[in-house]
């Protein structure tokens, strides 16, 4: 079954090419024939669009099998435009419309750039550097960095060179982690399922997240649990365990006990659940 965040991965990088080929220079219409004005707001409805689904508390697969595009449709602020695009993935496992971007976007490395834009390195300087240094991925970004290519390029400087360099340095001492902006959703939508459940106080994810670093490595959650009765208690913790383990998001479990539970999330992360009374 795909995901809600696999699917929603691609719209976000759907988002990004499309401000990306809106940057090409001297250029007034996209190759969809809207404005540029125009490729602004498109870009924030398949941004937007990626939110929902990583916030929606079913999977959007389960959702399309038992209405099919109806279905996706009556989720709040999905059009029928943006809803086909869901059906082409689910069905055919990609959508046409990305790959066609992909292609006129010049083979950048679209997963690693979309990366880029939650620390300032947006579409717009990657698309003047992919123009004028032919940059298509995140090795030739730190190279051109690093050998100051950068700073001889109208609209660049020395200063944002560096500003650039010391980024991607920055995320290389993180290495295997993950931008805290594309996770945020992910980490908020359990920590809100968990939240709900029955018997269940409070839980927050804690260490890293908590700490808002620009990177995390893997994501810890706390559940308070209880009403005075151990027995009561024991009980709510096996059923909250149950269902962290079998929650969509997850694609292995790792180790489940009482009160700890870990986990491997769709994504690759690991994620664990420790309850307290």
């Amino acid at each position: 079954m795909i995901s809600n965040s696999a699917i929603s991965k691609v719209f976000r990088q759907i988002a990004y090419l499309i401000e990306f080929e809106a940057k090409a220079k001297d250029e007034d219409m996209d190759n969809d024939g809207d404005n540029k004005t125009n490729a602004v707001f498109k870009a924030r409805a398949y941004r937007r669009t990626a939110d929902i689904i990583d916030n929606l508390t079913s999977n959007i697969e389960d959702i399309y099998n038992k209405e099919k595009l109806k279905g996706i449709t009556k989720i709040p602020s999905i059009g029928k435009a943006i809803a086909s695009r869901i059906e082409e993935y689910i069905t055919t496992g990609k959508i046409q419309y990305f790959e066609d971007l992909k292609k006129r976007a010049g083979g950048i490395n679209v997963e690693e750039f979309s990366n880029l834009d939650d620390i300032g390195i947006g579409p717009k300087t990657i698309k003047s550097l992919h123009d004028s240094l032919g940059i298509k991925d995140y090795s030739d970004l730190e190279k051109a960095a690093s050998e100051d290519k950068i700073h001889n390029i109208p609209g660049f400087s020395y200063k944002k060179e560096e500003s650039i360099l010391k980024k991607l340095q920055s995320l290389k001492k993180d290495k295997g982690g993950h931008l805290l902006g594309g996770i945020y959703p992910l980490v908020k939508q359990i920590e809100a399922h968990l939240t709900n459940l029955k018997g269940v106080k409070q839980a927050i994810a804690v260490s890293s997240f908590r700490r808002m670093k620009e990177t995390i490595g893997d994501i810890d959650y706390l559940a308070e649990v209880g009403n005075g009765n151990d027995d009561d208690n024991s009980n709510i913790s096996e059923v909250v365990m149950n269902y962290f383990a079998s929650m969509p998001e997850v694609s292995e479990v790792i180790g489940k006990g009482p009160s700890k539970t870990f986990v491997r999330l769709n994504n690759g992360m690991d994620a664990d659940l420790l309850i307290v009374p």
